[in-house]
């Protein structure tokens, strides 16, 4: 398990009789940036390492701390379509939510958008093993298509991305987050261009991601989840382009 410097703020919120256990602080957000943490030993030995990241708030405090769990093997020969587990901890080092992303095929882009087995997804749950929701990818041919499932497997949300998955020429990318049942945006996860020397010499990002205050928090933290397959699929480095 890693070790990090853990920082002591961190608001109390009283229990809630519809909040799981561990989610309070999720009802008083809004937006969450999601930033991945620069591995040395990724950079310098070209080894593929298990991600680790820092959820902030948007007033720049740090709420959460995400880190990977896989397997050694898996992170050099699957690279980004490894199977893994995310766990999310409080400020307090305390488990609130997992995510798990089961192994899929190695893919093509024919195969991801006719057959349904072959398409990615997280499966997110709470500390005592309740189910919060999933996130699945759709068929598309042309842009990335996620949806977002509730509790019981209820399509709530869906997500759309941008033809062009590169911030070379612009300062975000955008995955819009809609209502299946009018289409209204409620939110989106945006992809953040890095500093150059970031970018250059290491696969680490940042994401924003904003939603109604008042969603459940089940749906908040499947949205949060949602962050890192997004991640995996698009912005995740093979291990390939670290032998160039």
């Amino acid at each position: 398990m890693r070790v990090y410097g853990y920082a002591l703020w961190m608001p109390t919120v009283a229990p809630q009789p519809t909040c799981p256990p561990g989610l309070e602080y999720l009802t008083l957000l809004d937006e969450v940036i999601v930033q991945q943490e620069v591995e040395l030993l990724e950079i310098m030995l070209q080894f593929e390492t298990e991600n680790s990241y820092t959820i902030y708030n948007k007033a720049n405090q740090k709420c959460y701390y995400a880190f990977e769990k896989s397997n050694c093997c898996a992170r050099q020969w699957c690279g980004p379509n490894r199977c893994f587990e995310i766990i999310v901890q409080d400020n307090f080092q305390k488990t609130v939510f997992t995510i798990y992303r089961p192994y899929k095929c190695l893919k093509c882009g024919s195969c991801v958008a006719w057959c349904s087995i072959c398409q990615d997804e997280v499966q997110v749950t709470a500390l005592d093993g309740t189910r919060l929701g999933k996130a699945r990818q759709r068929c598309s041919c042309c842009r990335p298509h996620f949806i977002i499932m509730d509790q019981n497997s209820n399509p709530q949300f869906e997500i759309c991305g941008p033809f062009c998955q590169f911030t070379l020429c612009c300062k975000s990318i955008q995955f819009k987050v809609r209502s299946v049942q009018d289409g209204t945006q409620i939110g989106a996860i945006s992809k953040y261009r890095g500093d150059f020397a970031k970018e250059a010499f290491s696969d680490a990002d940042t994401f924003g991601v904003t939603f109604p205050i008042d969603l459940d928090v089940r749906l908040k933290a499947t949205l949060i989840g949602c962050v890192f397959l997004i991640d995996f699929m698009f912005f995740e480095d093979p291990p390939k382009k670290k032998d160039k």
